[in-house]
Formats: C-alpha cells, sequence, structure tokens
C-alpha cells in the first residue's frame, strides 16, 4: 500500500465531521482541544474513560454493530455536507457509487472507513452506495490513519475520485481492557502523555471522518480546503533500530526496542517535498505509556536534527484517550483545523516532561496555552505544516514485545496549508441542527478535471438524523470557521471583505447561537488566533463564519432566520399600525438587559466588523465581555453588534433637512438609492418616518405617490420656500428639553421646529434671536449647534407657504397607504381616506414631531436604518428610541457630491470607497444582528467557488453578483 500512488499530488481535505466526548462537532472539538479540556470520568472502580454523553452503545461482549453503525453513517453524512453535499441523509449514490455529472461524465466515490467492530464498513457503505469494489483491507479496516492513507493511494492511482474515510469507536471492549491491563499498558486515573512520569492510557472513544479528493480537483473547483495531505507513508516499527547517541535518554526510563524506521518516515516527506525541520506543529499517537511515547519522541527527535526552530508536540489523546480505530482520525482533525484556525492548542497538560523534550536537543515543546501559528516557517514560507504520527495498533495482543507489536505498520502524514490561502482556503461550513433530506438540494463538487458532479439526493430510509453538524466558527462551530472551528469557524459568516478586505474594507464577522457563553467562547477563540491571520485569512474566516449562519438557517426553516420572513410581521398592509411586528416584543435595548425587553427566548447574534487582526481581536473580546455581562452594546460602539431575540423588525428614516450643498431634491435621490440598497438586501422595513421633507420620500415607500411625481413636488417645494422667504433667518439645534428650550428662545420670539427627543430640539427664527440665543444657552451651560440653514422652517414664519403648496399638489392623486408610514407632521401613522394634500399643506409651516413619530415607529423595532444622506439623523434615533440605529449607504447622485461619507463613490476615490465600505460593512452587521437578514454574504463578490446553493427566500432569488463597494 505505501507505493501505491506515488504518482499522486497531494489530497485535499474538504469536508470534516466528527463525534468525540466533549465535542459534536468539529468547532467544539477545535474549542476542547485549544482549551485542554479532559473528557475523563469514573466508568468503573479505579478506571477513568472519555465516553460521549449522548450514544447508545453496544452491550459489553455482543457483537452488535446497529450503534457503531449509526455513529458512522450520521457522521458520514455530516462530513459530506460539509463538503458541500447537501441533504445527503440517508442518500445513495449511483450504482457501483458512481457520480454522474450533467453532461454524463462520471466519478467514483469509496469509503475507507476503519472500526474494531467488524462489518461496520461494508454495511455504510451499502448503506449510501460507495463503490463495492473498492474495500479497505489489513491495518485500513481497523486504523482509521490507515484508512487515511489508502483513500489517499485510491486517489492517487486513480481507482476513486472521492474518498471518505475515518473510524469509529464505540463502547469498552472488557476483553481489551483485559489485555491492556495484563501488558501494563492501563492507566486507572490519569493519563499523562510525552511526560517523565507516564501512567499508562485511558480508554476513549467516538468518530471522526474527512473527505477527501485529488488536490488539483480541489483547486481547479475552487473549493474551500482545511489542509492538504502533502505526503504519507506507512512505516514499520521496528525492533532494531537504536535510539539515536546524541539524544539524551535518562537512565531511569527503558529504551525501546521497537522504534518507527526513520527510512519510512522520511519518505512522507519526500512525496511532500517538504523538509522535516520546518515542521511547526507535531499531533502524536500519545498513548501514554512509556514505551510507546518514548518511540514516538525518539523519531520526532531524529527527524528534527539539524532543524533551526522548535515543533509545537501535541496529543488528542491527553484529553479524550485512546479511542483505538479513532485515535488517528481524531490526531487527523485536531491538525487539520488548529492549522485552519491558525492557533496551535496546548500541548499534553503534563507537569513534568519527557526527559527528550526537557533536554531541548529533540527540537519539540509542548505549549501550556494556545500559541498563534507562526508567520513564517523555517523555510520563510507563509505555508502551515505540520504532521500527524501512529504507532499503529496499540493492542499488546498484537505481539509479544511489551513495548509494542513486532512488525507493527504505523503511519506518518505530512500537512500543509497555505496561511495566504487560495480563495476558498479557509472558509468553512457549518450544519447545526439534524442533516435532512427535507428539501431537494443539489451541490457541486469536481470530478476529474474538475467537471461539476451532482450527487442524487434520492431518500432511503437509512441514516438517522443527527443532532449537531460539524463546522465554523467557522463557523461555526463550526465552527472557522462554523464560527471555522470557531475561529475557523470561526467560526459565522459574512460575508467576506468588501473590495478584498483591506485596512479600508473591513469584513463582516458574523455569529448566531442560542447560549450567550457557548457564543463568548468561540469569540475569545476568534480573539486568541486573530492575531496569526493574514487580511486573506480575515476574509476567508468572515466568508466561513457567514456560511455557518446561512446554513444554520437553512435548518432552523422559514421564519427563523430574518430576512423578509423574520420580518414580514411589520411589512404587510401597515394600515393603522396593524403591521408595526404583530404581539411579540423581542426588542433588546442598548445598555439594558440582553433579556429585558424580550418576550421570549432567542437567538443571541453577534456582528462584528474589522478590517485588520487587532481590530477583530479587540472587537471579539469587547463582545465577549458584553455576553459574559448580559448587557448590549452602546451606540458608542458600532463595530459591534449583539441582540437577543431580535426578530428582523425594521424602521427606515428619510431626511428632508436642506442644508449648504445638499437640495431636497438630493435628499430625495440618495434616499431612494439607500431603498434600492435595502431592496437588494432582501430588507422590507416594517414602518417608516421622514423628517421635514422626508415625508415625501415616505409616501413613495408607503406606495402613495409615484418616485417622479415625488421629484416634482420637491423641486416645486423648494421654490415656493424660496419665494415665501421673509428676512434673514436661521435654525439651532439645543440640548436640552422643551420648557428650557422655549424659555432660552423666549426673548427673541423663537419657535421650536422639531421635537427631535426628550433633550433635543430645534429653535427656529430670526438669524439675531439665534445669535443672541447662543449667548444664553452658554451662559445657562447649555450645548447649541447652529444649523446652516437660511430659513425658519417649520415655524409659523413659513405659514404663507401652505397655499401655494396646495395648489403645487392641486392635480396629485395619492394612492392609499400600503405601508406603515408614521408622519412627523401629525405624529401619527398615516391613514387610508386622509387628505394628504392637507397633511403635506402645513410640512413647511408645522413643527416636526420626530421623537413622537419614531416613539411610535420603533415601538417594538429591532433596528433602525436611515436611507439616503444620514447628517446625524441616526444618532437622533438612537437616542430618543434606545433602539440601535445605522446609515445604509447610497450610491452617489448629482448634487450630493462628496459631501457624504455615505456616498458610493467613484474607483479611484479611494479615501471615500473607504469610507463607503466602512459604512457598508456596519450596516450589514446591524440588520445581521437586528435578524433582519441571515446571509451576510450578500454584499461581497460572489466568487466562482461559492458552494451553489438552493434558497428560498425572494432575498436570495434576487441576489446578483454584483458587489456594492
Amino acid at each position: 500500500m505505501g507505493n501505491r500512488g506515488d504518482h499522486c499530488g497531494p489530497v485535499a481535505i474538504i469536508g470534516v465531521a466528527c463525534r468525540f466526548p466533549g465535542a459534536a462537532e468539529p468547532a467544539e472539538f477545535h474549542d476542547l482541544t485549544v482549551a485542554g479540556r479532559r473528557m475523563f470520568r469514573p466508568v468503573a472502580d479505579t478506571l477513568q474513560a472519555a465516553l460521549l454523553d449522548d450514544w447508545a452503545r453496544p452491550e459489553p461482549g455482543r457483537q452488535d454493530t446497529g450503534p457503531v453503525q449509526k455513529l458512522a453513517a450520521e457522521t458520514t453524512a455530516l462530513a459530506l455536507a460539509d463538503a458541500g453535499f447537501r441533504d445527503v441523509t440517508g442518500m445513495r449514490l449511483g450504482g457501483g457509487g458512481l457520480l454522474r455529472d450533467a453532461g454524463g461524465r462520471r466519478g467514483r466515490a469509496g469509503l475507507f472507513l476503519a472500526s474494531s467492530m467488524a462489518g461496520v464498513g461494508g454495511l455504510v457503505r451499502e448503506q449510501f452506495g460507495f463503490a463495492a469494489d473498492v474495500v479497505p483491507t489489513g491495518p485500513a479496516a481497523t486504523s482509521s490513519l490507515h484508512a487515511v492513507t489508502a483513500a489517499a493511494a485510491s486517489l492517487g492511482a486513480g481507482d476513486v475520485d472521492l474518498a471518505v474515510a475515518g473510524g469509529a469507536e464505540l463502547g469498552l471492549d472488557p476483553a481489551w481492557l483485559t489485555v491492556q491491563a495484563r501488558a501494563g499498558t492501563l492507566g486507572r486515573d490519569d493519563m499523562r502523555v510525552y511526560a517523565a512520569d507516564p501512567a499508562g492510557l485511558l480508554p476513549g472513544e467516538g468518530c471522526g471522518i474527512v473527505v477527501l479528493m485529488r488536490s488539483a480537483d480541489a483547486r481547479a473547483a475552487g473549493l474551500p480546503v482545511y489542509a492538504e495531505i502533502a505526503g504519507w507513508s506507512t512505516v514499520p516499527v521496528s525492533p532494531s533500530v537504536p535510539v539515536s547517541p546524541s539524544v539524551p535518554v535518562s537512565p531511569s526510563v527503558p529504551v525501546s526496542p521497537s522504534v518507527p524506521d526513520g527510512r519510512a518516515v522520511l519518505e512522507a516527506y519526500r512525496r511532500a517535498g517538504i523538509d522535516p525541520a520546518d515542521i511547526q506543529l507535531i499531533e502524536g499517537e500519545g498513548t501514554g505509556t512509556a514505551a510507546r511515547d518514548l518511540a514516538e519522541l525518539t523519531t520526532f527527535a531524529q527527524l528534527r536534527r539539524g532543524g533551526r526552530t522548535s515543533a509545537a508536540l501535541g496529543a488528542v489523546a491527553a484529553g479524550i484517550g485512546y479511542a483505538r480505530a479513532a485515535a488517528g482520525i481524531a490526531s487527523l482533525v485536531k491538525a487539520a483545523l488548529a492549522m485552519t484556525a491558525g492557533t496551535i492548542p496546548p500541548g499534553t497538560g503534563c507537569a513534568r516532561q519527557h526527559p527528550l523534550i526537557e533536554s531541548g536537543e529533540a527540537l519539540l515543546w509542548l505549549p501550556r496555552q494556545p500559541e498563534p501559528w507562526p508567520d513564517r516557517n523555517a523555510a520563510g514560507s507563509g505555508t502551515r505544516l505540520a504532521a500527524v504520527n501512529s504507532l499503529g495498533t496499540a493492542d499488546p495482543a498484537a505481539g509479544s514485545d511489551l513495548y509494542g507489536p513486532r512488525g507493527a505498520e504505523g503511519v506518518h502524514l505530512v500537512l500543509s496549508r497555505e496561511a495566504a490561502g487560495d480563495h476558498g482556503r479557509g472558509r468553512r461550513r457549518r450544519t447545526d441542527g439534524a442533516v435532512t433530506a427535507a428539501t431537494a438540494a443539489t451541490a457541486t463538487v469536481p470530478i476529474a478535471a474538475a467537471a461539476p458532479v451532482t450527487l442524487g439526493t434520492a431518500v432511503t430510509s437509512g441514516v438517522a438524523a443527527a443532532g449537531t453538524g460539524p463546522l465554523a466558527r467557522a463557523a461555526p462551530p463550526a465552527h472557522v470557521a462554523s464560527g471555522a472551528p470557531r475561529v475557523p469557524r470561526a467560526s459565522a459568516a459574512l460575508g467576506g471583505p468588501l473590495r478584498g478586505g483591506s485596512a479600508e474594507h473591513p469584513s463582516v464577522f458574523a455569529l448566531c447561537g442560542k447560549d450567550p457563553g457557548e457564543l463568548a467562547g468561540r469569540l475569545e477563540v476568534i480573539a486568541e488566533g486573530a492575531a496569526a491571520l493574514s487580511a486573506a485569512d480575515l476574509h476567508g474566516l468572515a466568508r466561513q463564519l457567514a456560511l455557518d449562519v446561512l446554513w444554520a438557517d437553512d435548518r432552523a426553516g422559514p421564519g427563523h432566520g430574518g430576512g423578509e420572513d423574520a420580518g414580514s410581521g411589520n411589512g404587510g398592509s401597515g394600515n393603522g399600525g396593524s403591521g408595526n411586528g404583530g404581539s411579540g416584543n423581542g426588542r433588546s435595548e442598548h445598555g439594558r438587559s440582553r433579556h429585558g425587553r424580550s418576550g421570549h427566548a432567542g437567538a443571541v447574534r453577534v456582528a462584528l466588523t474589522a478590517a485588520t487582526a487587532a481590530q477583530l481581536a479587540a472587537r471579539a473580546r469587547s463582545a465577549a465581555r458584553l455576553l459574559a455581562a448580559d448587557v448590549l452594546p452602546t451606540a458608542a460602539d458600532p463595530d459591534v453588534h449583539v441582540s437577543t431575540g431580535a426578530a428582523g423588525r425594521v424602521v427606515v428614516l428619510f431626511g428632508g433637512l436642506a442644508r449648504p450643498g445638499l437640495s431636497q431634491a438630493a435628499q430625495l435621490v440618495a434616499s431612494l438609492a439607500g431603498l434600492r440598497t435595502l431592496d437588494w438586501m432582501g430588507v422590507t422595513p416594517g414602518a417608516a418616518v421622514g423628517y421635514s421633507l422626508g415625508e415625501i420620500t415616505g409616501l413613495v415607500w408607503a406606495g402613495c405617490l409615484p418616485a417622479a411625481e415625488a421629484a416634482r413636488l420637491v423641486a416645486q417645494c423648494g421654490q415656493v420656500l424660496r419665494g415665501c422667504a421673509s428676512g434673514p433667518a436661521a435654525m439651532a439645534r439645543v440640548a436640552a428639553d422643551a420648557e428650557t428650550t422655549r424659555s432660552l428662545g423666549a426673548a427673541d420670539r423663537l419657535h421650536i421646529a422639531a421635537y427631535e427627543g426628550t433633550r433635543s430640539h430645534v429653535l427656529a427664527g430670526s438669524t439675531t434671536g439665534i445669535r443672541n440665543l447662543t449667548r444664553r444657552a452658554a451662559a445657562a451651560g447649555v450645548a447649541v449647534e447652529v444649523l446652516g440653514i437660511t430659513h425658519a422652517l417649520h415655524s409659523p414664519a413659513l405659514a404663507g407657504c401652505a397655499a401655494p403648496i396646495r395648489s403645487v399638489l392641486a392635480g396629485t392623486r395619492f394612492a392609499p397607504p400600503r405601508r406603515r408610514l408614521i408622519s412627523t407632521v401629525t405624529g401619527r401613522p398615516v391613514m387610508p381616506g386622509e387628505d394628504l394634500t392637507e397633511l403635506l399643506a402645513g410640512l413647511l409651516s408645522q413643527p416636526v414631531l420626530f421623537g413622537p413619530a419614531m416613539a411610535l415607529a420603533a415601538e417594538q423595532a429591532d433596528l433602525i436604518v436611515t436611507a439616503g444622506v444620514d447628517d446625524g439623523l441616526a444618532d437622533l434615533a438612537a437616542a430618543c428610541c434606545a433602539v440601535p440605529c445605522v446609515a445604509v449607504p447610497h450610491v452617489t447622485v448629482p448634487g450630493l457630491g462628496g459631501a457624504s461619507a455615505g456616498a458610493c463613490p467613484d474607483d479611484n476615490a479611494g479615501a471615500d470607497a473607504g469610507a463607503y465600505a466602512a459604512a457598508t460593512a456596519r450596516a450589514v452587521a446591524a440588520l445581521f444582528a437586528a435578524g433582519a437578514i441571515s446571509d451576510v454574504g450578500q454584499l461581497a463578490p460572489v466568487e466562482p467557488w461559492t458552494v451553489p446553493r438552493t434558497r428560498d427566500s425572494e432575498s436570495t432569488r434576487r441576489r446578483t453578483t454584483a458587489s456594492f463597494g
């Protein structure tokens, strides 16, 4: 087997799923390893083991394949789903394991499953319809890493085009335990791996599955990849290989006569074209027995000889026990997720290191805590390099040598991953909840020369749905990554960076879950691993998290993910307030307990915007602290969004107050552009409010008025305003309550032109009166902002404008409102049958009841968005309603110039482009946290490697490949 496939290039890991003690999915497994948790518990007198909490086991002594088959089949389905084969539960491939694409080209899929329970691999193979003539034999039937190398060799030989490999182990076999005890390799209450005082192995169980493809095929199709198996070898464990005399060994530690053949180990590196001294992480078997740990460390020391840097060393068995047939795949999954996340997990946690490590000459170290992956390897490249090792079986019954079975075959894998990443690298998917075939979705993968091949989705009664799914984040936890591991599942999310994720163009990192504590943990993992991420890695992590969230939302079904489904309660006809979000409340206020106003327990949503690794780390920690403290962020941090129970209820706000360089016509065009942005995102606001002449934009949104007619009205209102002017006038915003504001303006007969909130009012009057106001306010310690407006708008000074406006409106026919518009003239909803001509006639002379209108519109809102030029309205709205508010960027319009950072700039306007990208990212993050959108990736360019998916929402059917920004 070791010589087969010598002509084969690297093999890509394109899908991962696992279930081990303490981890039901890859993201949780990555978190467990990063945290260094130990999952052992008492199972018998003085014996501890690491066991699955939620799985039935075969009765001791009985050959019952049912539980193991179920575990293996469900994990296989999840791994295929993670690789892009959606809804594969109970899926059967075509006859003979054939995959067929639309053009009639074929490829074959094979299963390589190891288990100590005989026959399990054949049952799962038949259940899914994998190729029946590709059956692993020998060690590959009982050792998962041998199964992986068999799969890699079959891919290289062209026997299969897609390989599913791994191992499954359940239960404690009394006979196996007895043999281990007699051989002196069984521990009792502790497992000390690579320690000066090893105590023996403790049993474990679980299942891990990887989906493999020739790397050339994966690259040609742009498929996301965890890591590549760049080289592999099967290694005879020889009793004749001596320990290198250059490596000091404590005389109290016996020298094992069974050491892997170093020349065979080097074959893996020759195949990969990698110097073993460049490896940055070695994941060993780590049985915690003196002889086998010494054998591994001796081999590693020989490989590292002459190296310039030390390699981190770990063994997942220290935390989850020795899982027999599934032990090797656990090591491989751990290493691949660590490479994806860019985080080196802690070592084995032993108090006293083995003398070979302690001396330093072996160039190995056991990390005490998670470490960022080094930016460069010893060769000076950015490629992440790791190795996974196994000595073969740990069953002393296989031979008479207590140090290890004579003639056993070990396995050594060399893994690589480009840190900067080709497109698609590091983006992982998460499948929360059951993998089902409820929807007839398809996915494509390349089979030979990147030909897209579609797997059928005929449902049989085979595989039961799994309770949780694979990774990121990122996921999500993903895992990068769902949610990435969570860092790769991180594990999110976005949706990708706007224009590439540079310092000016941030990405959105989105996470969603039910447990605030769990999300806080995921955020801490992201923060810890962020330092090692390049700009491309940030891009990949954000995309991975986005897919985690999106696929989890798909499984939740309609109405569970935001977007139009979640927001439907505030859309509808909306007359008389009937469409204002229904009876549910669910909104979480800034600065209050996340559960303070929630009528029911809901999903916790977190969205961060960041353009650099440092920003991501800081904001992830900030969000984690907020979750732990049970409070939401304030408006002071626009890059951190956290919510609980948000249902996608959005209120849209239109500006309309003219200022120098910005006419009312430009305001209208910008607001309509903002509406188009929301529509493109799939966001349907449930209510709207228009400030000043923004009321006309609101009538367009409500369906009362065509946009062209609105443009005419706005232009003619401007003419009326200029004709009604009666001398120099000015306006000023006063930061005080209404009574104080009136008293400050009374001496100069200033009038309140706008009620913006409990402590924000606008006064209008003569320029002299406004000048005197500023002096009086300064003496009283009241802040005043003089607005750049030369008319006394919304005051009795413009009462003469009413008659000319009625004339302008004489030929206009208004339709009844189809959406809920709250008028700032009356402070109440616009009703069917209302005289809109009379309403607009008082638009310039009546005070703006912005505060009361916003309070009514936002009673049950999760988010307020300003469409068009913000001009400070977002802050005003957030202050008066205690609801998050964000500005939605808009396209450049004539008359707007470069005055607004929210405008979409030309490609050459670098600074404005960065401001636009930042504003877009913040809007996407806020909309996600509010539950208004689930697909945060829709503002990122849709790249060719994006996995096709079927979506039922109208928002996705409208999705295009264009990118804002």
